[in-house]
């Protein structure tokens, strides 16, 4: 089956990198809205690695400040969406990341990070990362034999969650069980108008994947996975909207919060994005489930700024919470009208009504250190709250500043910590980590 769509080089090379709906109600203050107060279940198990962390003046004006990976450390082309959790029954930080392998570079899909989604176990989150046995553990319909599933061609990591006992139970009977949000795309072809940098007559280009959509998969130990045959039409769970809807081009990136205290109707939230080309903006989409499979979409709740802004081509990649108090903080991946990355921070008493926090980001790239590895932009924050610190810790994506416009863009993982509790400003962490990408075959929960 052959899709042709025209788009122009703008959604292309926004995506390349890596929600409309006009509320009139007044929105509260950032000061109004209490700081969060995290409960956690599981300690911190602290490691002696943390204490490498220095003051030294020529540390943190290292080009790798705050770099955790990068994709070459795995055999990857590139690498995005670090999903981190702490310690439980493992006694071990796990790690989901999505990668493409330099295989999957050279096939004529979109020009993502997306591939395949890889597992990883550290003693600390963030030295170590071992590999496990059976990466990737995630991969392409096609590679299963399933060509007709919506992500035939290539797929990324959105969340992994652990639900609580009644969402458990719909899976399997003992407790432990893991679910991992993922999106990919098929094998319909897209054709693109590809604006030559020189100023030359555009160059049209037939890719695959663009069509994404949202599934889920089920798993006990997290190493191990079945994804559940969803109800969309190529078995998704989430699928891309009609033509008038604001999410017809791709649906994705899903980030999963369940609330135990909602009406069983709305348990699971899940926060995505898609670009809408007639409003030239990413925007960030809200659906509701009571079991955390089928799905009901509320619409469009964010997209950014206006003109000038850090964000006036909209918001995509995300971390939401619910704080104590019953409000909600999303961190988000804002982008310029240059296609510059950075992270912002909304606020909201409902979950769907969005206040951004202010004018400026609160985490960007390191744009005065030419040589930085994340000079160019920072985006895809995952937050994991730190309890012996009453500290953020800040996993996120960064990439270099590209020479020039044909230049290869160069990708890593990263982390900083909040000086603060409410998550409002971070600092790279002066730690540099050596992955380890042998296979560990030992580990089980």
């Amino acid at each position: 089956m052959l899709v042709v769509v025209h788009l122009t080089i703008c959604i292309v090379m926004l995506i390349l990198c890596t929600s409309t709906v006009g509320f009139s109600l007044r929105q509260p203050r950032f000061d109004t809205i209490p700081m969060f107060r995290h409960r956690e279940s599981n300690g911190f198990i602290r490691s002696n690695n943390e204490m490498r962390m220095t003051d030294d003046v020529n540390e943190r004006e290292s080009p790798n400040l705050g770099l955790i990976c990068r994709p070459s450390d795995f055999g990857l082309k590139s690498i995005g969406m670090p999903r981190v959790m702490k310690p439980g029954t493992s006694k071990e930080w796990l790690v989901w990341f999505h990668g493409r392998t330099i295989e999957q570079s050279k096939e004529d899909l979109v020009n993502l990070s997306t591939g395949n989604v890889y597992f990883c176990v550290s003693k600390d989150g963030i030295s170590d990362w071992t590999l496990q046995e059976d990466n990737p553990v995630l991969q392409p319909g096609k590679t299963t034999g399933d060509w007709w599933w919506f992500d035939s061609e290539h797929v990324g990591i959105g969340d992994v969650v652990n639900p609580g006992i009644s969402a458990q139970s719909k899976f399997i009977a003992q407790q432990g069980v893991f679910l991992a949000y993922f999106f990919g795309g098929n094998g319909d072809k897209v054709t693109v108008d590809i604006d030559q940098n020189d100023g030359t007559q555009k160059q049209t280009k037939e890719i695959k994947g663009v069509k994404m959509e949202i599934g889920v998969a089920v798993s006990q130990d997290g190493a191990h996975w079945s994804k559940v045959e969803g109800e969309g039409a190529y078995s998704s769970i989430l699928e891309v909207g009609g033509p008038e809807e604001f999410d017809n081009q791709f649906v994705g990136w899903p980030h999963v919060m369940e609330d135990e205290e909602a009406p069983a109707s709305k348990r699971f939230r899940m926060y995505y994005h898609t670009y809408n080309p007639t409003l030239k903006k990413f925007i960030i989409g809200l659906a509701l489930s009571k079991d955390g499979v089928r799905w009901v979409k509320v619409g469009p709740v964010f997209d950014g700024g206006g003109p000038g802004s850090f964000d006036e081509m909209g918001a995509s990649r995300r971390f939401v919470l619910k704080t104590e108090e019953g409000h909600y903080k999303m961190w988000y991946e804002g982008v310029s009208k240059d296609g510059i990355h950075s992270i912002g921070l909304a606020l909201s008493t409902d979950g769907i009504k969005w206040q951004r926090s202010g004018d400026e980001p609160i985490f960007k790239g390191r744009s005065e250190c030419e040589q930085a590895w994340d000079s160019g932009g920072v985006g895809s924050p995952h937050l994991v709250w730190m309890d012996s610190k009453k500290k953020w810790r800040l996993y996120y994506v960064g990439t270099k500043k590209k020479s020039d416009f044909n230049a290869e863009l160069e990708s890593g993982l990263g982390v900083a910590e909040s000086d603060d509790e409410q998550g409002l400003n971070f600092s790279r962490m002066p730690f540099v980590s050596t992955p380890n990408s042998g296979i560990k075959k030992s580990w089980s929960v």
